[in-house]
């Protein structure tokens, strides 16, 4: 139903927001697919970065173009809310999808790596993981959380060093 302020040959964003949203979909769903069949083994790692890359570039075109419309000068409130969700979920999907290629990578990686090492070697390298994830561990404590265990007493009444230091060091 026409209003006197309405104009026909106005732009409906419905169809592009419904057509990204269809986009973001298969896209999520293509990568949760992979994921699963990556865990499996069922993809090789070659063909499981190729995939992912690949959905990296489709997010890409699909942010691109939500930015675009959310930049024309005739877009509604509820279009330019609808656009910025997408261009989120863009963002997510990119981030995960790196993130998963960084894990198969890695995954790979130390699969290559046990076959080669001793047992011995396996377990020291181990415990160098151990320390280096307590160290990132710390590095993201924020100042009050620091400052909490600075004020933290022995039943002695001397200060004790952080937890996470002490249990590290106390592998080796």
């Amino acid at each position: 139903m026409e209003t006197p302020l309405s104009d026909p040959d106005a732009w409906d964003a419905g169809p592009d927001i419904a057509s990204l949203r269809d986009v973001t979909g298969t896209i999520e769903r293509r990568m949760l697919r992979l994921i699963t069949e990556g865990t499996r083994k069922v993809v090789s790692l070659a063909d499981m970065t190729s995939e992912l890359t690949l959905l990296a570039k489709d997010v890409k075109r699909c942010y691109a173009r939500a930015a675009d419309l959310r930049e024309r000068r005739d877009v509604s409130f509820g279009a330019h809310r609808a656009l910025q969700e997408i261009g989120h979920q863009c963002i997510w999907l990119y981030r995960r999808l790196h993130l998963e290629q960084v894990f198969f990578q890695k995954l790979h990686l130390e699969m290559r790596l046990r076959a080669v090492l001793s047992a011995e070697a396996r377990q020291i390298y181990e415990e160098l993981l151990d320390v280096d994830y307590a160290g990132k561990e710390f590095e993201t404590q924020s100042d009050a959380e620091i400052g909490r265990v600075l004020l933290e007493r022995d039943d002695d009444g001397t200060v004790r060093p952080h937890p996470r230091i002490v249990r590290r060091t106390a592998l080796l």
